[in-house]
Formats: C-alpha cells, sequence, structure tokens
C-alpha cells in the first residue's frame, strides 16, 4: 500500500506491521486523566479491509450514517476520504453529568443492568469526553452506543438519558425517605 496522505493529528503507527495502523492523538486536560490519548485508530489489513476504533471501542460502521457508504476494501483515496469523514465526526459524549456519574458509582461494577441482567450502559473511562469547552474524565455510556456520530450524542445514549432521569429521581426520594425516617421528633 503506498503512502497515505494524513490529517493533523493522525500519526503512522504501522512499524513494519503487514497491516496499515493510524492513530489519532488528543490532548486531555484533566490531572485525572492520561494527557495524550489514542481517541481514533483506523487499522486497513493487507486485504485492503479495515477496523476502526474511537476511545477504545470498536466502530461499527453500519450505525454511523456518514460511514455506510465506504466499501469494506479501502484503496489509498479511499482512506484519505475516510479520515477527511472521521474528522467530521463527533466522539458521542454519552451522558457524563455528575449526576449520572454519582448514579453509576452506587451500581455493581458502575454497569447499568436489564430486568435480563444484561449490560446496558455503564461508566467509560477510556477516554475524557469533550462538551463545549468542558472535560468531563467518564461518562454513562450504552452498550449499544454507536461511539461516532453527527450529533454531540448518539441517538441511542440520547434515548437511555430518560432512563438515567427517573433512575435519579428514584434514588433521590429513596434517599429522601431513608432520611425522613431517621429523624426522631421527641
Amino acid at each position: 500500500m503506498a503512502e497515505v496522505l494524513l490529517p493533523p493529528h493522525w500519526i503512522d503507527v504501522t512499524f513494519g506491521a503487514p497491516d496499515l495502523r493510524l492513530c489519532h492523538i488528543t490532548y486531555q486536560d484533566l490531572t485525572e486523566a492520561a494527557p495524550l490519548v489514542v481517541t481514533r485508530s483506523l487499522i486497513v489489513k493487507q486485504d485492503h479491509s479495515w477496523v476502526l476504533h474511537a476511545n477504545g471501542h470498536l466502530v461499527n460502521p453500519a450505525n454511523v450514517p456518514s460511514l455506510q457508504s465506504f466499501p469494506s476494501s479501502l484503496s489509498n483515496d479511499s482512506i484519505s476520504l475516510l479520515l477527511s469523514q472521521l474528522g467530521d465526526l463527533h466522539t458521542c459524549i454519552g451522558n457524563p453529568e455528575q449526576k449520572y456519574m454519582a448514579l453509576a458509582e452506587t451500581k455493581k461494577n458502575r454497569q447499568f443492568l436489564s430486568e435480563e441482567k444484561d449490560v446496558v450502559a455503564y461508566m467509560d473511562r477510556n477516554a475524557c469526553v469533550v462538551v463545549g469547552d468542558r472535560q468531563y474524565a467518564s461518562t454513562v455510556r450504552c452498550s449499544k452506543c454507536h461511539i461516532l456520530t453527527n450529533a454531540m450524542r448518539c441517538s441511542v445514549c440520547a434515548t437511555y438519558r430518560r432512563s438515567l432521569n427517573a433512575q435519579c429521581s428514584r434514588a433521590a426520594r429513596f434517599s429522601n425517605s431513608v432520611r425522613s425516617k431517621k429523624i426522631n421528633f421527641r
């Protein structure tokens, strides 16, 4: 495979491997997070098939409308187009607000389970998420999160937000009822 022109912040980490390995490196400002993190990685195998990761999660191109048109086998030109398209996509922010982090901390293994005990969402600490000019060290991410999206939050995490709000409300009511039972009126 010939040289591929890389956009800013992308580096070639192939180092003699048979596959083309490209990484996008991002600087994180939070003291509780590593300063540099691989936020995107693209592996183009010898057969020209490709695998994409974002924040350490495998991305299914079928879930990202703007990636669906890319062939399963990439040429040098389509690699460049794909890297350009990745620059236009956001990494889903999940639900990083403090009230959701506090709720996740109360869950076993920081996982939200369905009635069937399947993991529906979890606290993700793989990389910081950025909302405006603020960075968050973790977020509540759905197990079926699309990871890459044209919006700030994928449709799966946006829909799950209602469930998180309901769980927060129940937890607050439970906490208030426990406190009111401990009051001694003597």
